[in-house]
């Protein structure tokens, strides 16, 4: 099997640096000491491992950043699902460790060049520039990403790659670094050379472990691989050193993560079904904004459109230095029914969905609802709102209507006043039609008993009445139109 590791040194700095190309001297930093630096820092003789006192002396312009494992953790698990999409078998070695088994994709993406160059722009989109190394077992991989040695798709040839490793040096292996000294004293400085000593001798001095370590190297030994766990969910943040001081600046980053959850949701066949905004502002002030749709989606300019209305309404304090975007409502993806002559038809109309997401984006998700029907014979009582994102059937049936109803019910019955047995609302009122007896809630007081007529007003329009049976008085309750 051939295998891909993608190493990433540098990704304690990325993290925070992705979104952004900076000239200023920037590092990593964690518990005094220097994890990563970038390439201005490294400029000016800044090495990991310093302490930052040293840094601070050798470059006053130097831009500290404290390590947060917990980003880290984020960022690799979202890439380790978006390297899904090229292989079947992608593992997770942390902290900065990704390997994928490759041997079976390369007909499917047409050669190891062109699958290599798709991961490469793929990353290098997203901000994350790191090693890879390709290898027929997954240590071995590992070893050639560490070396940063320049590997070209011609470059695979068992015989070539084996001599390749046995050149690696002693200091890349993963050992204990007293196993390194030690090697190190006896004089060995490559891979190849630790090969040549007896097995029995090395396993005798260097224990166990460390014998089975070179077998899986040179794969004499199993090395199975643990495969990420696929939970359908979207993790991923850009951050911001000088910050974003206004709402137009937040566009790019926001089109930026749009993107990758576009890409994420095509590539794994998803839909989403709402998602999170969360902006961090260098105070320290967190703003949320949350969108829920009526039906799951997977469209950038849905997104975007929906997203750009929600923005209008949020309150914005100092610059924002974090922008972050999750989502765990993601469903497989249903795609409709493809027509040949969709193409060719023109709709000046937009569906009723994305106009119902588009007013609750503008207006909030409390100020919109649709009707669903109650099991209840009082009209009042017949109906409930239901919120315009639930997508399942309510539980009531719709009853079945023999009776004239009418469109609009007030919101409490009018009292109709009555002169010389006529019926008075806002002018004469006529029977026409009943009456419609409904008598329910016997068990509770005041027992509700009414018979319901249509009337029509003396200016033309159709009126719901009834007549309450306990105080014998009118009431009007409806409208026809």
């Amino acid at each position: 099997m051939l295998w891909l590791c993608l190493y990433f040194p540098l990704l304690p700095l990325q993290v925070f640096t992705r979104s952004e190309q900076t000239e200023r001297p920037t590092l990593a930093s964690e518990q005094g000491l220097v994890v990563c630096t970038n390439t201005v820092a490294a400029k000016s003789g800044i090495r990991p491992g310093q302490s930052l006192t040293t840094a601070m002396a050798l470059d006053g312009r130097l831009h500290v950043l404290s390590r947060d494992i917990s980003k880290e953790v984020a960022a690799l698990n979202q890439l380790s699902r978006w390297c899904y999409q090229f292989s079947p078998m992608v593992s997770l070695k942390s902290p900065h460790i990704l390997l994928l088994e490759i041997e079976g994709s390369l007909r499917l993406f047409k050669g190891l060049g062109s699958l290599l160059k798709r991961i490469t722009h793929g990353l290098e989109a997203q901000g994350f520039i790191g090693q890879r190394g390709l290898g027929y077992t997954p240590k071995a991989a590992e070893l050639f990403a560490r070396s940063a040695l320049k590997q070209t798709p011609t470059d695979i040839k068992s015989s070539l790659l084996i001599q390749e490793l046995r050149e690696i040096s002693i200091a890349l292996l993963d050992i204990p670094g007293k196993q390194i000294t030690l090697l190190q004293e006896m004089g060995l400085t490559t891979l190849g050379q630790v090969l040549d000593l007896p097995h029995a001798a090395i396993g005798k001095r260097f224990g166990v472990e460390f014998l089975r370590y070179l077998q899986q190297i040179m794969g004499k030994h199993p090395d199975p691989q643990l495969p990420i766990s696929l939970e359908p969910r979207f993790h991923s943040e850009l951050f911001y050193i000088e910050g974003i001081q206004n709402k137009q600046g937040l566009l790019f980053p926001i089109k930026r993560l749009l993107t990758e959850l576009c890409d994420y949701l095509r590539t794994r066949q998803l839909d989403c079904q709402g998602f999170e905004w969360c902006f961090a502002e260098i105070k320290g002030k967190t703003r949320l904004l949350q969108l829920a749709f009526s039906q799951p989606q997977n469209s950038f300019s849905v997104f975007l459109e929906l997203t750009r209305i929600k923005l209008e309404s949020l309150p914005l304090g100092t610059a924002v230095h974090s922008v972050l975007l999750t989502s765990k409502t993601l469903i497989a993806a249903n795609p409709a029914p493809f027509s040949l002559w969709d193409g060719l038809q023109y709709s000046s109309t937009q569906s009723p969905e994305l106009l119902l997401d588009k007013l609750s984006a503008r207006l909030g998700k409390d100020a919109l609802h649709g009707i669903a029907c109650r099991q209840e014979h009082i009209p009042e009582l017949a109906w409930q709102p239901l919120p315009c994102t639930q997508t399942q059937p309510v539980s009531a049936p719709l009853p079945t209507v023999t009776k004239l109803r009418p469109l609009w019910l007030l919101p409490q019955p009018a009292p109709v006043q009555q002169r010389q047995e006529k019926l008075y609302w806002q002018g004469q009122l006529t029977l026409l039609r009943g009456p419609e007896r409904i008598d329910s809630h016997w068990w509770q007081s005041p027992r509700i008993q009414r018979d319901y007529f249509v009337a029509r007003h003396e200016q033309g329009g159709l009126y719901w009445l009834f007549r309450d049976l306990a105080t014998r008085r009118w009431f009007v309750h409806g409208l026809f139109y």
